[in-house]
């Protein structure tokens, strides 16, 4: 990932391996809160603390919050914070970013696709950050937090088929 960042041109190239991280990232964080925290457990502080440091952002949020461990901040910081690198916000961001700027094929059918995929990124992207983390962290009756259940079944959902669809639309060449 250094020689990455220090050394490759930002070429196409460059832009793909990018996006297939930060897509990764995403979803591999999708999946982590999906297991930890949509069932609230006796020990929570333990499994947040656990959550930030896989997530590399438990400095961040001693840092930001000075306060005990709750799940509405954590899930601020890791789902909707725009200035946190580790968050999915900031990954659908950069995504977004990255799938404008692809090229363009003269005579292929791909404009459709392509914006397609933009749109639903950016809406994805949009949904997010309207968001009201409290209610994420809102646990019913039965310990679930099911509004935040939801939306990593959703997330679990999108994030794969966005790499779906730039593979389809870029790397498929069986179909062209």
């Amino acid at each position: 990932s250094g020689r990455v960042m220090d050394s490759m041109s930002r070429g196409h190239g460059w832009r793909f391996l990018d996006m297939g991280r930060r897509l990764e990232r995403a979803v591999s964080l999708t999946l982590t809160i999906d297991a930890t925290i949509t069932t609230a457990k006796p020990a929570e502080p333990l499994v947040l603390e656990s959550l930030l440091e896989a997530a590399d952002s438990a400095i961040t949020y001693r840092r930001r919050y000075l306060a005990s461990l709750h799940a509405a901040a954590v899930l601020d910081l890791l789902l909707t914070d725009p200035t946190n690198p580790r968050s999915v916000v900031f990954q659908l961001g950069a995504l977004l970013e990255h799938v404008v700027k692809l090229p363009h094929l003269a005579g292929r059918a791909r404009d459709g696709i392509e914006s397609a995929i933009a749109q639903g990124a950016d809406a994805l992207l949009a949904r997010l950050e309207e968001l009201s983390v409290h209610r994420l962290a809102e646990v019913g009756v039965d310990e679930r937090r099911e509004a935040l259940a939801a939306l990593m079944a959703e997330l679990a959902r999108e994030l794969p088929a966005f790499s779906d669809a730039l593979t389809e639309s870029y790397l498929n060449h069986a179909t062209q």
